[in-house]
């Protein structure tokens, strides 16, 4: 058909109208609570040896976070925008040498299945980047919700198995420590839950993000999961996490004096109120206490341990978190090594120690870089409680809760600083006024001599504002270029309000003839103006009578033609000895051209404006 137009059908997907709809809040909440639980060191073992051991339900958590992986990948729009914080970046680096040297080691199956579940974990942060990420108090809300509905677990499994959820200290201390049961989790990872927990509801409270009632109740059962936990690194961490967090926002010294003295508070009530020295001393002797549950035995042996150079950088392997300690002949012992940066060294070796300490530097840097006050409390909680445990726990090598908060805590800080911000109002500009030149001194001329196209007598001096703009002349100088006013000045129009405003000029006019000097001097401010010589006899003023170069004037004298125009202040009328008599005014002159209104000059500011700079 003429003049149709055939069009291509659009491609699936690629339209407004089809494209999928945006997830909603809850669906991306559910999906960070199923991660948080996939990185949990899941463990059913009861008679467990004390402290952070390797996972035995890596195959199900691993499947758990292919299933995250592929419901995310199918909710993602296709070419959507992500970022990628500088701490996620190393962590990717350190995988990739991590996954390199696991290919010198003999048995290289169980760290590749680790990598790759921390792999997929920073790829996951990477596509969540746009739902969570970008808005960072979306995310620690998220953050807040998953530890909830972990702390809940916890609290559901002493009515579910109450005989299970109690763990006896037989070896370390006296007493029992609540873990979890329907989620299988040891003593010291309820007290982290209870203690994340506890601190960002403090920090959503003073900041205004969570009414008073949820915020105590949210309180409450952190600080009652770290109680029967009896973890005292959760309790330590999340004290010093809550100190920095404070310390760093506070604008005034009394804010900063509150985070000094809450601490030194809580300590002293610690060693002075015997419940809580109880509960801190956890039935342990002092060698107990002073060997941190056995831990520093087990450090010890890592330090003196006899190692070969390769073995030093590529370590024993990743998922090898135990040390054999050799009691006398024959007694072997296993101890966990139960401290982050000693385990780094002994799993991957020591560029992987250096990797992950530009990464938690990084982290800090973001942290302290981070404009508004509640993120950057939030970034300063989960990375002072990352830094305090990691000296007493493991878990920086591999994917786990504390790799997942130094990662958060760097991606809520990082989004912070980039999102876009509305900027100020600019302020409007002053105004551009014209330049204001000074005003012209009072006239001393009574009102009674004040010049009226019908009643001022023809010998009244011209005073400066009464003076009229010259006719039209090629001689003539203006001050202004020529203006397309309707309304030329005439004498008919004698109340000008442009009249005796004119600005002095740098340069006086040129004239080409000379003229006779006159007696008085100029009643102007500015420089006097040449007269030319060619003037007609209508155009000049007459002189006042007591100049003796001027003639009397004549009473009978015709009244001024009205299509003229008056000379200025400074034009004198031509003497008897004038050697340039004037000329005929039917003689044509080859310098003066026809007076035209549409082409005439206004001396003076253009129309509508004054020299102040206003209408």
């Amino acid at each position: 058909m003429a003049g149709s137009v055939l069009t291509a059908p659009s491609v699936p997907g690629t339209t407004e109208a089809e494209r999928p709809s945006e997830k909603p809040a809850w669906f991306w909440l559910m999906l960070w609570c199923l991660l948080v639980l996939g990185v949990q060191p899941w463990s059913s073992r009861v008679a467990s040896p004390q402290g952070t051991t390797g996972s035995t339900n890596s195959v199900l958590k691993g499947a758990l976070l292919g299933a995250i992986f592929l419901v995310v990948l199918a909710a993602t729009k296709p070419g959507f925008r992500t970022r990628i914080s500088p701490t996620t970046l190393l962590y990717v680096i350190y995988v990739l040498f991590a996954t390199a040297t696991c290919f010198l080691l003999a048995d290289p199956l169980g760290p590749l299945l680790r990598l790759a579940r921390l792999l997929l974990c920073l790829v996951l942060l990477f596509m969540l980047w746009r739902p969570l990420m970008q808005t960072p108090e979306r995310l620690i809300r998220a953050h807040l919700w998953a530890h909830l509905l972990l702390a809940a677990t916890v609290v559901l499994s002493v009515g579910y198995a109450p005989s299970q959820a109690w763990r006896p200290l037989s070896s370390f201390g006296a007493g029992f420590r609540l873990q979890g049961v329907i989620i299988p989790m040891l003593p010291p990872r309820v007290g982290e839950v209870g203690a994340i927990l506890l601190g960002l509801a403090i920090l959503a409270l003073l900041a205004r993000k969570l009414a008073v009632i949820p915020a105590a109740a949210f309180i409450g059962l952190g600080l009652t999961l770290i109680t029967l936990s009896r973890t005292r690194t959760a309790a330590a961490a999340i004290g010093f996490g809550l100190f920095l967090a404070l310390l760093l926002t506070r604008k005034t010294w009394f804010g900063r004096f509150l985070a000094l003295g809450v601490p030194g508070l809580a300590g002293l009530l610690f060693m002075t109120v015997p419940t809580l020295h109880t509960w801190l001393l956890r039935g342990q002797g002092t060698q107990q206490i002073s060997s941190l549950s056995g831990r520093t035995t087990s450090w010890r042996a890592v330090v003196d341990e006899d190692v070969s150079l390769q073995t030093a950088i590529i370590g024993h392997g990743l998922g090898n978190k135990r040390v054999l300690l050799r009691r006398g002949e024959g007694d072997i012992d296993v101890m966990a090594i139960d401290n982050s940066w000693l385990g780094l060294y002994w799993e991957t070796g020591l560029l992987a120690v250096t990797i992950v300490a530009i990464a938690m530097i990084v982290a800090w840097i973001s942290v302290l870089r981070a404009p508004t006050p509640y993120v950057k409390a939030c970034g300063a909680l989960l990375l002072g409680y990352v830094t305090a445990a990691s000296l007493n726990e493991s878990g920086l090598s591999d994917l786990s809760s504390m790799t997942l908060h130094l990662l958060v805590a760097a991606a809520i800080c990082d989004s912070d600083r980039l999102r876009p911000r509305p900027k100020p109002h600019d302020p409007k500009p002053p105004p551009r006024f014209l330049p204001t030149f000074p005003t012209t001194p009072p006239s001393t001329t009574p009102p009674s001599a004040t010049r009226s196209s019908a009643t001022r007598p023809s010998a009244a001096p011209a005073g400066p504002r009464d003076a009229e703009p010259p006719p039209a002349d090629d001689n003539a100088t203006a001050w202004f270029p020529a203006t397309s006013d309707p309304t030329p000045p005439s004498p008919s129009h004698p109340s000008s309000p442009f009249a005796g405003d004119e600005p002095p000029s740098d340069q006086p006019a040129p004239s080409p003839t000379p003229r006779q000097p006159a007696d008085e001097p100029p009643t102007a401010w500015f420089p006097a103006i040449e007269a030319p010589t060619d003037q007609h006899p209508s155009n000049t003023h007459p002189a006042p009578a007591t100049d003796p170069h001027n003639a009397a004037p004549d009473p009978d004298s015709a009244a001024p033609d009205p299509d003229s125009a008056a000379p200025g202040p400074d034009c004198a009328a031509p003497g008897p000895d004038d050697p340039n008599p004037p000329r005929d005014p039917d003689e044509p002159s080859a310098s003066r051209e026809p007076y035209d209104p549409s082409t005439a000059r206004r001396i003076g500011p253009p129309p509508g404006l004054s020299w102040l700079g206003g209408p």
